[in-house]
Protein backbone atom coordinates (compact mmCIF):
# COMPACT_ATOMS: atom_id res chain seq x y z
CA UNK A 1 0.00 0.00 0.00
CA UNK A 2 3.11 2.47 0.46
CA UNK A 3 2.24 3.83 -3.50
CA UNK A 4 -1.21 3.85 -3.53
CA UNK A 5 -1.90 7.86 -2.36
CA UNK A 6 0.00 10.37 -3.85
CA UNK A 7 -0.74 12.62 -0.67
CA UNK A 8 2.48 11.23 1.07
CA UNK A 9 1.55 13.59 4.18
CA UNK A 10 -1.66 10.87 4.99
CA UNK A 11 0.58 7.81 5.73
CA UNK A 12 1.27 8.67 9.14
CA UNK A 13 -2.53 8.91 9.69
CA UNK A 14 -3.45 6.37 7.90
CA UNK A 15 -0.70 3.38 7.57
CA UNK A 16 1.60 4.37 10.84
CA UNK A 17 4.60 5.63 8.88
CA UNK A 18 6.83 8.51 7.29
CA UNK A 19 7.01 7.93 3.36
CA UNK A 20 10.71 8.08 3.08
CA UNK A 21 10.41 7.92 -0.99
CA UNK A 22 8.75 10.65 -1.84
CA UNK A 23 10.47 10.41 -5.40
CA UNK A 24 9.34 7.42 -6.06
CA UNK A 25 5.52 8.20 -4.80
CA UNK A 26 5.31 10.45 -7.82
CA UNK A 27 6.37 8.26 -10.07
CA UNK A 28 3.94 5.58 -9.17
CA UNK A 29 0.72 4.55 -11.54
CA UNK A 30 -2.31 3.12 -9.42
CA UNK A 31 -3.13 -0.43 -10.75
CA UNK A 32 -6.80 -0.29 -11.41
CA UNK A 33 -6.50 -1.39 -15.72
CA UNK A 34 -10.10 -0.38 -16.15
CA UNK A 35 -9.28 3.39 -15.57
CA UNK A 36 -5.33 3.95 -15.65
CA UNK A 37 -5.24 1.05 -18.51
CA UNK A 38 -2.36 3.62 -20.94
CA UNK A 39 -0.51 4.79 -17.59
CA UNK A 40 0.36 1.34 -16.41
CA UNK A 41 1.54 -0.01 -19.99
CA UNK A 42 3.89 2.47 -19.68
CA UNK A 43 5.03 2.29 -15.79
CA UNK A 44 7.88 0.50 -14.05
CA UNK A 45 6.02 1.21 -10.45
CA UNK A 46 2.72 0.24 -10.18
CA UNK A 47 0.51 -0.05 -7.08
CA UNK A 48 -1.58 -2.39 -6.72
CA UNK A 49 -5.19 -0.96 -5.44
CA UNK A 50 -6.79 -2.26 -1.77
CA UNK A 51 -9.60 -4.68 -2.02
CA UNK A 52 -12.69 -2.24 -0.88
CA UNK A 53 -10.90 0.62 -3.32
CA UNK A 54 -11.06 -2.16 -6.53
CA UNK A 55 -14.84 -2.97 -5.80
CA UNK A 56 -15.77 1.00 -4.78
CA UNK A 57 -14.01 2.08 -7.24
CA UNK A 58 -15.20 0.30 -10.49
CA UNK A 59 -18.88 1.15 -8.70
CA UNK A 60 -18.61 4.42 -8.98
CA UNK A 61 -16.08 5.43 -11.67
CA UNK A 62 -18.65 5.59 -14.45
CA UNK A 63 -20.75 8.24 -12.81
CA UNK A 64 -17.65 10.19 -11.40
CA UNK A 65 -15.59 10.43 -14.36
CA UNK A 66 -18.83 12.39 -16.16
CA UNK A 67 -19.50 14.12 -12.69
CA UNK A 68 -23.42 12.60 -12.62
CA UNK A 69 -23.36 12.93 -8.57
CA UNK A 70 -25.47 15.69 -7.03
CA UNK A 71 -23.43 16.49 -4.26
CA UNK A 72 -19.77 15.53 -2.98
CA UNK A 73 -20.65 12.41 -1.15
CA UNK A 74 -21.04 8.72 -1.60
CA UNK A 75 -22.32 6.23 1.41
CA UNK A 76 -20.15 3.32 0.88
CA UNK A 77 -21.64 -0.47 3.15
CA UNK A 78 -18.92 -2.99 2.44
CA UNK A 79 -19.11 -6.55 3.55
CA UNK A 80 -15.74 -8.74 3.37
CA UNK A 81 -14.26 -12.43 4.05
CA UNK A 82 -12.34 -12.68 6.83
CA UNK A 83 -9.11 -13.15 4.24
CA UNK A 84 -9.83 -9.40 4.01
CA UNK A 85 -8.02 -9.00 7.13
CA UNK A 86 -5.18 -10.72 6.11
CA UNK A 87 -3.25 -13.51 7.70
CA UNK A 88 -2.35 -12.06 10.82
CA UNK A 89 -3.89 -13.96 13.78
CA UNK A 90 -6.55 -11.96 15.63
CA UNK A 91 -8.68 -13.51 18.06
CA UNK A 92 -12.06 -12.02 15.99
CA UNK A 93 -10.79 -13.89 13.04
CA UNK A 94 -10.56 -17.82 15.11
CA UNK A 95 -13.19 -19.93 13.67
CA UNK A 96 -15.41 -19.93 16.86
CA UNK A 97 -15.81 -16.46 16.63
CA UNK A 98 -15.71 -15.97 13.08
CA UNK A 99 -18.20 -18.26 12.56
CA UNK A 100 -22.42 -17.38 12.20
CA UNK A 101 -20.73 -13.54 13.21
CA UNK A 102 -21.18 -10.66 11.44
CA UNK A 103 -20.16 -7.27 12.36
CA UNK A 104 -18.85 -3.67 11.31
CA UNK A 105 -15.36 -3.09 11.95
CA UNK A 106 -13.43 0.70 11.96
CA UNK A 107 -16.22 2.46 11.39
CA UNK A 108 -14.87 5.91 11.13
CA UNK A 109 -11.37 5.90 9.75
CA UNK A 110 -10.17 2.94 7.93
CA UNK A 111 -7.27 3.48 5.86
CA UNK A 112 -8.49 2.71 2.36
CA UNK A 113 -11.01 6.08 3.07
CA UNK A 114 -7.76 8.31 1.68
CA UNK A 115 -7.25 5.35 -0.77
CA UNK A 116 -10.41 5.84 -2.45
CA UNK A 117 -11.23 10.09 -2.33
CA UNK A 118 -7.80 10.44 -3.79
CA UNK A 119 -8.47 7.96 -7.02
CA UNK A 120 -11.83 9.55 -7.36
CA UNK A 121 -10.36 13.02 -7.35
CA UNK A 122 -8.31 12.35 -10.10
CA UNK A 123 -10.73 10.92 -11.89
CA UNK A 124 -13.24 13.92 -11.46
CA UNK A 125 -11.27 16.90 -10.22
CA UNK A 126 -13.45 17.16 -7.60
CA UNK A 127 -12.88 16.38 -3.53
CA UNK A 128 -15.81 13.83 -3.04
CA UNK A 129 -15.90 12.35 -0.11
CA UNK A 130 -17.03 8.58 1.34
CA UNK A 131 -18.73 7.80 4.06
CA UNK A 132 -17.40 3.80 4.65
CA UNK A 133 -18.52 1.36 7.02
CA UNK A 134 -16.46 -1.91 6.46
CA UNK A 135 -18.56 -5.20 7.50
CA UNK A 136 -16.58 -8.54 8.23
CA UNK A 137 -18.82 -11.65 7.31
CA UNK A 138 -18.34 -15.50 8.54
CA UNK A 139 -16.94 -16.89 4.57
CA UNK A 140 -13.36 -16.86 3.97
CA UNK A 141 -13.39 -14.69 0.40
CA UNK A 142 -15.71 -12.38 -1.35
CA UNK A 143 -16.65 -8.61 -0.83
CA UNK A 144 -19.72 -6.66 -1.90
CA UNK A 145 -19.77 -3.07 -2.15
CA UNK A 146 -23.00 -1.29 -1.60
CA UNK A 147 -22.69 2.34 -2.67
CA UNK A 148 -25.68 5.47 -2.79
CA UNK A 149 -25.16 8.47 -4.31
CA UNK A 150 -27.38 11.79 -5.50
CA UNK A 151 -27.97 11.52 -9.11
CA UNK A 152 -30.18 13.29 -11.50
CA UNK A 153 -30.24 10.53 -14.01
CA UNK A 154 -33.01 8.31 -14.85
CA UNK A 155 -32.86 4.31 -13.89
CA UNK A 156 -32.69 3.66 -17.92
CA UNK A 157 -30.16 6.24 -17.76
CA UNK A 158 -27.71 4.95 -15.09
CA UNK A 159 -28.35 1.75 -16.85
CA UNK A 160 -26.85 2.87 -20.33
CA UNK A 161 -24.42 4.51 -18.89
CA UNK A 162 -22.78 1.48 -17.17
CA UNK A 163 -23.25 -1.03 -20.35
CA UNK A 164 -21.43 1.75 -22.32
CA UNK A 165 -18.91 2.81 -19.68
CA UNK A 166 -18.14 -0.98 -19.10
CA UNK A 167 -19.00 -2.63 -22.66
CA UNK A 168 -15.67 -3.23 -23.78
CA UNK A 169 -14.07 -4.21 -20.01
CA UNK A 170 -13.18 -8.13 -20.27
CA UNK A 171 -13.35 -8.29 -16.35
CA UNK A 172 -16.51 -6.07 -15.83
CA UNK A 173 -20.35 -7.76 -15.83
CA UNK A 174 -22.93 -5.69 -15.72
CA UNK A 175 -25.78 -7.84 -14.21
CA UNK A 176 -29.76 -7.44 -14.30
CA UNK A 177 -29.57 -8.28 -10.06
CA UNK A 178 -27.65 -7.54 -7.52
CA UNK A 179 -24.36 -10.03 -7.57
CA UNK A 180 -23.23 -12.79 -5.01
CA UNK A 181 -19.70 -13.52 -4.30
CA UNK A 182 -20.44 -16.99 -5.04
CA UNK A 183 -19.96 -15.90 -8.51
CA UNK A 184 -17.04 -14.07 -8.86
CA UNK A 185 -14.90 -15.80 -5.94
CA UNK A 186 -11.84 -17.29 -7.18
CA UNK A 187 -11.94 -15.35 -10.56
CA UNK A 188 -10.66 -11.76 -11.68
CA UNK A 189 -14.00 -10.34 -12.47
CA UNK A 190 -16.26 -7.78 -11.04
CA UNK A 191 -19.99 -7.48 -11.25
CA UNK A 192 -21.93 -4.48 -11.45
CA UNK A 193 -25.73 -3.52 -10.79
CA UNK A 194 -26.90 -0.36 -10.84
CA UNK A 195 -30.75 1.02 -10.20
CA UNK A 196 -32.19 4.07 -9.46
CA UNK A 197 -34.29 4.34 -6.08
CA UNK A 198 -36.93 7.48 -7.11
CA UNK A 199 -38.38 7.71 -3.86
CA UNK A 200 -34.99 9.23 -2.80
CA UNK A 201 -33.60 10.41 -5.78
CA UNK A 202 -30.63 8.33 -5.12
CA UNK A 203 -28.80 5.32 -7.58
CA UNK A 204 -27.94 2.05 -5.35
CA UNK A 205 -24.57 0.77 -6.96
CA UNK A 206 -23.69 -2.49 -5.96
CA UNK A 207 -20.54 -4.37 -6.92
CA UNK A 208 -18.86 -7.78 -5.81
CA UNK A 209 -15.30 -8.93 -6.57
CA UNK A 210 -13.25 -11.82 -4.91
CA UNK A 211 -10.89 -10.04 -2.23
CA UNK A 212 -7.92 -11.97 -2.77
CA UNK A 213 -8.35 -12.07 -6.93
CA UNK A 214 -9.64 -8.80 -8.31
CA UNK A 215 -9.06 -7.42 -4.66
CA UNK A 216 -5.36 -8.48 -5.00
CA UNK A 217 -3.62 -10.79 -6.93
CA UNK A 218 -5.35 -11.34 -10.02
CA UNK A 219 -5.54 -8.23 -10.26
CA UNK A 220 -1.63 -7.42 -10.21
CA UNK A 221 -1.56 -10.15 -12.86
CA UNK A 222 -3.42 -8.17 -14.85
CA UNK A 223 -1.63 -5.21 -14.03
CA UNK A 224 1.56 -7.40 -14.85
CA UNK A 225 0.31 -8.51 -18.46
CA UNK A 226 -0.12 -4.57 -18.90
CA UNK A 227 3.34 -3.61 -17.80
CA UNK A 228 5.05 -6.48 -20.29
CA UNK A 229 2.86 -6.30 -23.33
CA UNK A 230 1.00 -9.70 -22.86
CA UNK A 231 -2.68 -10.05 -23.61
CA UNK A 232 -4.20 -8.21 -20.68
CA UNK A 233 -6.59 -11.93 -19.93
CA UNK A 234 -3.26 -14.08 -20.26
CA UNK A 235 -4.13 -16.70 -17.42
CA UNK A 236 -6.78 -14.77 -16.15
CA UNK A 237 -9.98 -15.90 -17.88
CA UNK A 238 -10.22 -19.55 -16.38
CA UNK A 239 -8.11 -19.15 -13.03
CA UNK A 240 -11.13 -20.19 -11.08
CA UNK A 241 -11.38 -23.68 -12.97
CA UNK A 242 -7.57 -25.19 -12.47
CA UNK A 243 -8.77 -26.82 -8.98
CA UNK A 244 -9.12 -26.31 -5.72
CA UNK A 245 -9.45 -22.32 -4.46
CA UNK A 246 -7.89 -22.23 -0.65
CA UNK A 247 -8.35 -20.65 1.42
Amino acid sequence: AAYRIKNFALYPDYYGFEHKHTDILEKAVYGLPEIFREEIKSSSIVANPGCYPTATILALYPVVKENLIDDSLAVVNALSGVSGAGRGLKEQFHFPEAYGNAYAYSPVKHRHIPEMEDVLKRISGKDIKIRFTPHILPVARGMISTVTVRTSLSDEQLKELYNLEYRYEPFIKIVNKPPQIKHVIGSNFCEIFVEKDQRTGMAVIISAIDNLGKGASSQAVQNFNLMVGKEETYNLLDISRVGVIYP
